[in-house]
């Protein structure tokens, strides 16, 4: 499975209470990125997301399957890392006051395999980043 997160630049996945993911063109991305699949999330990330594709469920790290994207806004995916076989990072290129980090150790063992800037809503620049 493809896990699909977004980290400031000190790898913070949340920040003072509010969600680290907002924005509409990375959104729009991981609906296009994942088109000939399922994309699986919770419930709190279901409302940012407009797409049939969408699959809402708060137990979705554990029905997702192989060639499925699971958009996670928390560190639950840590839990399933012998799953993934992707991991697809939207940075924001600041720091942010973090409630909640990754630890690096997610990265350990993976490759990555491109990288690319591009424009958001939010931010001027967002990287992309995928790891296999």
């Amino acid at each position: 499975m493809t896990v699909i997160i977004c980290l400031d630049d000190k790898n913070g996945i949340a920040f003072n209470g509010r969600r680290q993911s907002r924005d509409r063109v990375v959104s729009e991305r991981i609906v296009d990125l994942s088109k000939g699949g399922k994309l699986f999330m919770n419930e709190y990330s279901a409302k940012i997301f407009q797409s049939d594709l969408k699959v809402v469920d708060n137990d979705f790290l554990t029905k997702a399957e192989a060639g499925d994207f699971c958009f996670c806004e928390d560190d639950s995916f840590l839990l399933y890392l012998g799953k993934i076989t992707r991991l697809i990072v939207y940075r924001w290129n600041k720091a942010y006051p973090r409630d909640k980090v990754i630890n690096a150790d997610v990265f350990y063992g993976k490759t990555i395999k491109s990288r690319c800037d591009f424009v958001g809503n939010s931010h001027e620049r967002i990287t992309e980043e995928v790891y296999e």
